[in-house]
């Protein structure tokens, strides 16, 4: 069994624009929609990667292939030798199937053995970027929130935390309620990915229920960043857990449905339903909390 990923698609450099109407997110999303083709190769220093099989359906879905191919080795076993062989390839392939929701934002994707769901994240932002001109884009691998939160809650203690957040893609008034106090401060900045790192005394821990971790929580739960926390168990072990390497969200597909266009894309579509039901009852239950009137 091979399992689904999905990462949150964010515009990034433009953003601003976007929080001051000059720009629309709509219309950016639009043009990254009509933007995408096959033409366009970019190259790295082991090899050369684009989209192929491209499909484009009516409610801004583009589903395809991700291929990066270069200098190879193929082995293989001759049976009439009764010994291997190698042989060099130019253009040695390997791909990734995605679907990629661009109204919500998000792309799902399976990926294969020597082309891992970091590469693909890379790459995969680097060709939005080549084919429409929308400035830079961010993409962060969607997490699931409740197991992360959950291995936290089992943490004797917690020493530190590092968080790395970008500007959400909807509007002020989500920046302001990620960031809080510090969020105007931080837009006169001009900045577009900011990082904290919150750290304890050897005898005190972090309080992982304050609003202000919690906040940073909700950030990384709706795909605006990631975060990684060091602690100890109850037997006094050291701890690091990781959201998007340890906790990312994933759905199952079998391996013969893998490199299957169709299959994916019905994957994703399904995951996505559930996984914007898990964010809107973190939206809720944040709300609610802090809602509540202080004792």
């Amino acid at each position: 069994m091979s399992k689904v990923y999905f990462a949150k698609f964010n515009i990034n450099s433009e953003i601003y624009d976007v929080y001051s109407g000059k720009k629309e997110l709509k219309s950016l999303l639009n043009k990254i929609y009509v933007g995408l083709n096959e033409d366009i190769e970019l190259s790295e220093s082991t090899g050369t990667f684009k989209f192929t099989s491209l499909n484009k359906e009516n409610n801004l879905v583009v589903n395809g292939r991700l291929v990066f191919y270069g200098p190879g080795t193929h082995t293989s076993y001759d049976p009439e030798k009764g010994d291997i062989e190698e042989y060099l390839d130019e253009h040695k392939a390997r791909y990734i199937v995605f679907s990629f929701d661009i109204e919500n934002e998000i792309v799902g994707f399976v990926p294969q053995f020597g082309f891992g769901h970091n590469q693909f994240l890379k790459r995969f932002g680097a060709l939005v970027e080549g084919c429409a001109d929308i400035g830079e884009v961010q993409l962060y691998l969607e997490s699931d929130i409740e197991s992360f939160e959950e291995r936290i809650k089992h943490l004797k203690r917690v020493s530190e935390i590092n968080v790395e957040l970008i500007p959400p893609n909807n509007d002020r008034e989500d920046f302001k309620a990620l960031f809080g106090s510090e969020a105007e401060e931080l837009e006169e900045t001009g900045a577009t990915k900011f990082f904290f790192k919150l750290t304890a005394s050897s005898k005190k821990k972090i309080k992982t229920t304050s609003a202000y971790v919690k906040r940073l929580i909700k950030g990384v739960g709706l795909g605006y960043g990631k975060m990684t926390v060091y602690g100890e168990n109850t037997s006094h072990d050291k701890v690091t857990i990781k959201s998007m390497d340890d906790t990312p969200y994933l759905r199952p597909i079998a391996d013969s449905e893998k490199t299957s266009i169709p299959e994916v894309a019905e994957k994703t579509r399904a995951g996505i339903n559930d996984l914007q039901r898990l964010k809107t009852n973190l939206r809720v239950r944040e709300t609610e909390q802090s809602n509540k009137p202080t004792k």
